[in-house]
C-alpha cells in the first residue's frame, strides 16, 4: 500500500484488494505458502525469484555486505533497499536519495546509523521498516519524511516516540508491537488523522490506551489490553465506522 502498488476500487478496502492480489499470485504459482498452516508467510519459487531479481535490478538494492563488492554497477535509480547483513554499513546507500522503501528486517545492529543524516538523505521514503533493529530512539528529524505512510518499530528498544512524528500527516500505519520500554505516546498523536493501523498489541506497556475514536480512518486492530479505568472502550470502538476484521480485548 505504502509503495503505491494497490489502488482503491470503489468501496473496497485496500486490505481486501491486497488479499485478492495474493490469491491471484498463488493461483498462478508466482507465490507459494511457506507453511499451509500459516496464511501470511510466502516465498518466491527459485525460477520466479531469479526473474524478479533480474527485472528489478535497477530498482531494488539488497545490502548483503559492508562494502557491496558484489555490485558491478551502481544505479542511482534505486527505489527499494533492504539490509540483508547485520554488519552492513548503510552509509553506502546514502547517495540513493530517491529511495521509497527501506527495510532492515532485523539486520541493523548499529543504532547510530538511524540518525539526523539518515532522515535528511531519504526524504522521499514511503515505508520505513525497522522491525527488530537495534534502535534506541528516533530523532526529531523524522519530520522531514513528509511522504511516509508506514513505519514499523516493533521489537526495538524505543523508549519514546518523538513529538515530530505527529507531523507526518500521511502516516497510515504506526507499528510498535513488543516495544516493552515504550510507556506513553506523544500528546499530539491525534494529529495523525490518516492512521488506519495503530501498533497497540497485547504486549503493549502503554500506561493508557489513546482515544481510538479520534482516528476516523482506523481499519484494523489486533489484540490489546484494556485497563480497568478505560470502561468506555466499547463506546470508543462503536464510533469507528471503517473498522473491519477481528480484534480481541484482554
Amino acid at each position: 500500500m505504502a509503495a503505491g502498488y494497490i489502488h482503491s476500487k470503489g468501496d473496497k478496502r485496500y486490505e481486501d484488494i491486497g488479499d485478492e492480489i495474493i490469491d491471484q499470485l498463488l493461483n498462478m504459482s508466482l507465490l507459494q505458502l511457506v507453511d499451509f498452516s500459516d496464511n501470511s508467510s510466502f516465498f518466491l519459487p527459485p525460477a520466479i525469484y531469479s526473474l524478479a531479481t533480474h527485472v528489478s535490478s535497477d530498482n531494488y538494492l539488497g545490502l548483503t555486505d559492508s562494502k557491496m563488492l558484489h555490485l558491478r554497477h551502481v544505479s542511482r535509480s534505486f527505489r527499494h533497499a533492504v539490509i540483508l547483513n547485520p554488519q552492513a554499513d548503510i552509509d553506502l546507500i546514502r547517495k540513493f536519495k530517491k529511495l521509497r522503501t527501506f527495510l532492515a528486517l532485523g539486520n541493523l545492529e548499529r543504532s547510530e546509523q538511524i540518525n539526523d543524516s539518515f532522515f535528511e538523505k531519504f526524504q522521499l521514503l514511503r515505508l520505513l521498516d525497522l522491525n527488530r533493529a537495534q534502535v534506541d530512539d528516533i530523532p526529531n528529524r523524522i519530520e522531514r519524511l513528509k511522504f511516509l505512510e508506514y513505519i514499523d518499530l516493533s521489537d526495538t528498544n524505543i523508549k519514546e516516540l518523538p513529538v515530530a512524528i505527529t507531523s507526518l500527516l500521511n502516516l497510515e500505519a504506526l507499528i510498535f508491537e513488543n516495544c516493552e520500554k515504550l510507556t506513553e505516546l506523544p500528546e499530539k498523536i491525534y494529529n495523525l488523522v490518516q492512521l488506519s493501523c495503530p501498533g497497540i498489541d497485547v504486549n503493549s506497556k502503554l500506561q493508557s490506551i489513546p482515544d481510538l475514536s479520534r482516528f476516523p480512518n482506523l481499519r484494523t486492530l489486533g489484540t490489546f489490553i484494556v485497563y480497568r479505568s478505560e470502561d468506555n472502550i466499547l463506546d470508543m470502538l462503536g464510533n469507528l465506522k471503517k473498522l473491519r476484521g477481528t480484534w480481541n480485548i484482554g
